[in-house]
């Protein structure tokens, strides 16, 4: 028998700039779960692109999107092909992992939030799985 792992409800990831064209990332899984991960200008890019080519549904799944350096914290979404997103916090100690059973509604808004925040250089993507 295989565990179940936690239902990710909402995902909160807060861009504010850092150094340069850096970032820094606020992520906040279902309310709780915080980690503060660095972000370079090049993966804000891709980040933006990998959720944009999942919401677009044009990127065959699976797929996955991540945020953060080789040390510390780091930040993972996941797509699998029958549409389950997985969101995992990465600590040197462990890591925890949520699952959601996104719509491609809800995965749309997800990847309209990101790219939003993207033109702008900066912002907040606040997303529920909840269509």
């Amino acid at each position: 028998m295989t565990d179940q792992l936690p239902e990710l409800v909402s995902l909160r990831i807060e861009f504010t700039l850092a150094i340069g064209e850096d970032k820094e990332a606020r992520v906040t899984l279902n309310g709780s779960d915080t980690a503060i991960v660095p972000v370079s200008a090049s993966q804000f890019t891709d980040f933006d692109a990998g959720l944009a080519a999942v919401g677009a549904q044009t990127q065959q799944l699976p797929a996955g999107a991540s945020l953060g350096g080789s040390e510390g914290d780091r930040v993972a979404l996941e797509f699998d092909a029958d549409g389950t997103m997985s969101a995992t916090i990465a600590r040197p100690t462990g890591a925890r992992t949520f699952t959601a059973a996104g719509s491609a509604a809800a995965l749309a808004r997800l990847a309209d939030s990101m790219h939003q925040v993207a033109l702008a250089g900066e912002g907040t993507v606040d997303w529920t799985v909840a269509d």
